[in-house]
């Protein structure tokens, strides 16, 4: 729980009696127009999760606030933390197009790869409709569902969300570009003689998408989409394994073979300090 220092606001969060969490402090900012909570979720082979509450008052300070938690966010990125922010900004996203401070306030959002999950009014009255309670998230691929109330508990809807402790995995087949018969010299020289100038034309967005077309079309007659095999399907479904990891993993394989199966206490603990340590850089590359 936050106090308030202005007349009204005031933030909080309740937690279930069964979910280990302390309160994060050290992260929360708080002035005559504005204030936060912060608490983090802490979890065993996978990122701790944050989650704040915030409230800016109608007349707070917004070029502040939006200088401070962008400070607050390119932490807890940088940190590793899955976050979750939600509250009353009294930032209308309705007023994207219009206003150059919630244009600069949803793109900072985005810059810092914090997706809005909130994306209808939620205080509406008989002669307005604004977006001002928003959801952020730096992992919206867990988000299993976003949703908005519709209740008369105030004068703004309640807002919630639901997201999944794991990512959900992909069932389908997967495909990827085969570079086996990929010649980068030849691919430079069809590249370079593609006429991009002519694809110019008085529409940005029609120019880009004509460009990335071509580029497309050359790409794919060099290293055409294909159906991954059994084996690249089995990677694939495991994205952090690299090239290096995956050479790793051989490795252990055949000193299980001459070293664990030895029988010799050396060759063991080697292959055990060796296993310790693969599944170490697995756990942080995961």
């Amino acid at each position: 729980m936050s106090f308030r220092k202005t007349a009204s606001g005031g933030v909080g969060i309740y937690i279930k009696q069964n979910l280990n969490f302390f309160r994060r402090q050290d992260l929360e900012f708080s002035s005559d127009g504005f204030e936060t909570c912060f608490v983090e979720l802490p979890r065993e082979k996978q990122k701790s999760i944050i989650i704040s509450s915030i409230y800016r008052h109608p007349h707070g300070n917004a070029e502040n606030f939006r200088k401070l938690l962008r400070l607050k966010l390119n932490h807890l990125n940088n940190c590793g933390y899955e976050v979750l922010i939600a509250g009353d900004s009294n930032i209308d996203f309705y007023k994207y197009h219009s206003d150059k401070f919630t244009s600069e306030y949803l793109n900072m959002l985005f810059d810092l790869s914090y997706m809005p999950l909130i994306t209808k009014a939620t205080r509406v009255t008989n002669h307005s409709a604004t977006l001002i309670d928003h959801i952020y998230s730096n992992s919206p691929q867990k988000v299993l569902k976003s949703r908005i109330c519709l209740a008369d508990l105030s004068d703004h809807l309640p807002c919630f969300w639901s997201i999944a402790t794991n990512l959900p995995e992909y069932a389908g087949d997967r495909y990827c570009r085969n570079y086996s018969r990929f010649n980068e010299a030849r691919y430079l020289a069809e590249i370079s003689a593609e006429d991009f100038r002519s694809l110019v034309t008085s529409d940005v967005n029609d120019s880009i998408a004509r460009m990335i077309s071509a580029l497309d079309r050359i790409t794919n007659k060099h290293a055409p989409i294909e159906r991954a095999s059994r084996c690249k399907q089995k990677l694939l479904r495991k994205p952090w394994i690299s090239k290096g990891i995956f050479q790793s993993i051989k490795e252990k394989q055949r000193l299980f073979k001459t070293h664990f199966l030895s029988g010799d206490p050396l060759k063991i603990k080697y292959y055990k300090v060796f296993n310790n340590k693969l599944t170490k850089i697995k756990d942080l590359a995961k």
